[in-house]
């Protein structure tokens, strides 16, 4: 490569960077700086590293105490940055990209860093890494470009070199509506290495992509076609096509007598064979015989006046300049069209870059309205180039990630599932909907493996998380891995000590061992083993009943028994009230002994009056305590028995014996629904929980439970 080329290559990665970064320190300041830290690379790999400064290790325990502070991390650059060392540098810099990598200007600087402590081939990897996590970056792929150019400069193969890595550059963020950067960079190029029709070849490409600045660039190429010989600017190919073209028009153009006068000539022609011996074609011609052409006249090819020639060549040239143009402003209208669609929604985007901070409002609408309008409208290409340009700027909305994900899941399944890898190992390590989702997918498509990985890496970052367990549970269930969905569930029982997450786990294998195994039996063992370890019991109590209504036939006996076990268990008043109603709704229905039904009515009244009296005795005392039990007036027994049955059902679900029972909403049918003894009715709302708790027996999550004991058992 002469000088002059490397001279003018040069010079546009200086004006880059010179642009992109802003006045640079001399080599002499940076030498200095470096030299007086010692902290170059020249000492070795012995070298021992560096002890840490108070500072720097108080600027670390924060970002790993709370790695999603994005400020804390800027702290921790920002002192690395000013010490200068590089293996602080790049333990900070390698541990920010991990949570990070959208931060294009971080990676500049990191390459820019090694570059300066004189370690190229690092600088080179940094920007490698740099460019594969965020490709849709033209202003760091005109960084790399440019450190490519001095870096280079000895190189034999420099301009192939550069040039593919602007092809690849191209490739990955060429559609990119703010792309327009880099093409210049890249016309810049070829200019300076006078290769015009590598120039063309550009804008070609260009001129069919609706980039920000399309009206600029056909001006600039209008120019380029008109300030140089097509033979310069255009291919072979297209320079004799649009030749031919040219030519075929003239020839429409003129008249007929001259055809003729030009057919008569060529017939007139004296051939070479026919010559005087020793006259050549350049001091005689046939038309001529070596006289002076009258004025005005063209003569033959060859021998014409230089000045006349130079007419003809630049009136034929400028004509196939203007159809080179006429070529190009076709393409150019359709893309200016394509330009105009969308431009209303790049105008409506104010943050194309990533950032820790939220959105706008709005925002994350006009990037799903744009994206379903590309999805529509669009190429394959161009679709996901503007997906990977959504999750940039909206990185940390697990809704753009699923939305990116769901539709790579119709068009490569191998695409999706590392889009969910981004998504959930980087950008939103902690959002559980979006790993679950990931593991699903993962399942759907036979990828087993990579489902139970998944599934436990969640299980990891957010330990107790009770979904994961579920989903992992699940994961087994579906591939009939019943002992290890057992092992599963049992590990989980044993490992807590969280009577809400005991008995979440126990009442799951529970209804696993029934339903799915079939083992009523096992079943019950579990919850009373759940009992005994201080499980939430009214919840294990309730399922035990609820496993012996799922006999068939119903064993009267056994269910009988179990009542009066949890009878005779030290219970609240009002959680024996509620077994108590269920015992006698029970024997009502399925009992076969008419006394046994009479000994349990009884029974329950008894604890019925219990209640009432209790309450009686808390309300007197809060009248005496209010002093307003002298200024009421008295009323008949009745009255306060009525009143106190309603405080109470207020409270507490209860019979009312003098209510009219309200029927539940049986199926509609022909016949009339049967009459029940208005002795045993219940109010409606208990009438209603009895139907959930005997319907539904593994929904425990019911209107009584839980007003007593929250609405949920997964643990906060």
């Amino acid at each position: 490569m002469d000088d002059e080329s490397q001279q003018d290559s040069s010079s546009i990665a200086e004006t880059s960077e010179t642009n992109s970064e802003g006045p640079s320190k001399t080599d002499g300041e940076e030498k200095e700086k470096i030299d007086s830290d010692n902290s170059s690379d020249n000492e070795g790999p012995s070298s021992p590293k560096p002890e840490k400064p108070t500072e720097l290790k108080a600027y670390w325990e924060a970002v790993r105490s709370h790695p999603s502070d994005f400020t804390g991390w800027t702290y921790l650059l920002q002192f690395v940055e000013q010490k200068n060392i590089i293996e602080f540098y790049r333990e900070a810099f390698d541990e920010f990209f991990t949570h990070y990598p959208y931060c294009y200007g971080y990676w500049k600087k990191y390459g820019d860093t090694e570059r300066k402590h004189g370690n190229s081939e690092k600088a080179h990897k940094v920007f490698e890494r740099g460019v594969e996590a965020i490709p849709v970056c033209p202003d760091l792929w005109v960084h790399y470009i440019t450190f490519q150019l001095q870096e280079l400069l000895q190189d034999e193969k420099r301009k192939d070199k550069i040039r593919k890595l602007f092809e690849r550059a191209l490739t990955a963020c060429g559609l990119d509506y703010r792309s327009d950067k880099l093409w210049e960079y890249y016309i810049k190029f070829e200019k300076q290495q006078s290769d015009y029709v590598r120039v063309t070849a550009i804008y070609d490409q260009l001129l069919n992509t609706p980039t920000q600045n399309l009206h600029k660039h056909m001006t600039d190429f209008k120019e380029i076609i008109r300030g140089h010989s097509p033979k310069e600017t255009l291919s072979l190919d297209e320079f004799l096509k649009l030749r031919s073209e040219y030519v075929a028009s003239k020839e429409e153009e003129m008249p007929i007598t001259e055809k003729e006068t030009e057919g008569a000539k060529e017939v007139d022609a004296t051939p070479d064979d026919e010559r005087p011996p020793g006259e050549d074609a350049e001091e005689a011609t046939p038309e001529t015989n070596g006289d002076p052409l009258p004025e005005g006249e063209l003569g033959p090819p060859g021998e014409q006046v230089k000045e006349q020639e130079e007419l003809s060549d630049a009136a034929e040239l400028d004509a196939i300049k203007e159809l080179a143009i006429k070529v190009r402003e076709e393409t150019f209208k359709k893309t200016e069209e394509e330009l105009n669609k969308r431009k209303k929604f790049e105008t409506q985007i104010r943050r194309p870059y990533f950032h820790a901070k939220p959105l706008e409002k709005g925002q994350i609408k006009t990037w799903k309205n744009y994206l379903d309008f590309e999805v529509q409208e669009g190429s394959p290409e161009r679709v996901k180039v503007l997906f990977e340009r959504s999750v940039i700027a909206c990185a940390l909305y697990d809704e753009m990630w699923q939305k990116y994900a769901g539709h790579m899941e119709t068009v490569d399944a191998d695409a999706a599932s590392d889009v969910y890898k981004r998504a959930c190992t980087i950008h939103l390590r902690r959002r559980p909907s979006l790993h679950l989702r990931w593991a699903a997918f993962e399942e759907a498509r036979g990828k087993i493996e990579d489902a139970r990985t998944v599934l436990s890496g969640l299980e990891q970052s957010l330990p107790g998380l009770v979904s994961a367990m579920l989903e992992r549970v699940n994961l087994e269930r579906r591939q009939k891995k019943y002992s290890r969905v057992k092992a599963m569930l049992t590990q989980h029982i044993e490992g807590t000590d969280k009577p809400d997450q005991l008995t979440f786990f126990a009442c799951k294998l529970a209804c696993f061992l029934h339903k799915v195994v079939g083992d009523l039996d096992a079943a019950k063992e579990v919850l009373k083993r759940a009992i005994e370890k201080d499980g939430i019991k009214e919840v294990l109590f309730m399922k035990l009943v609820d496993l012996e209504y799922q006999r068939t036939p119903i064993d009267e006996e056994q269910t009988f028994t179990v009542f009066q076990d949890i009878l005779q268990k030290d219970l609240p008043l009002e959680t024996k009230l509620i077994f108590s109603r269920r015992q006698l709704e029970f024997c009502r229905d399925f009992s076969q002994d008419v006394k046994r039904f009479q000994v349990v009515q009884e029974e329950h009244d008894k604890l019925l009056k219990q209640q009432h009296s209790i309450l009686k005795k808390r309300k007197h005392q809060n009248e005496d305590e209010s002093g307003d039990s002298a200024k009421k007036p008295k009323v008949n027994n009745s009255s306060a028995t009525a009143e106190t049955t309603n405080s109470v059902t207020a409270s507490y679900p209860q019979p009312a014996t003098n209510n009219t029972y309200t029927q539940p909403q049986y199926p509609q049918q022909s016949f009339q629904q049967p009459q029940m003894d208005p002795g045993y009715n219940y109010q409606q709302q208990q009438q209603q929980q009895w139907q959930q708790n005997y319907q539904n027996p593994y929904q425990y999550q019911q209107p009584q439970w839980n007003s007593s004991y929250g609405s949920g058992y997964y643990p906060s």
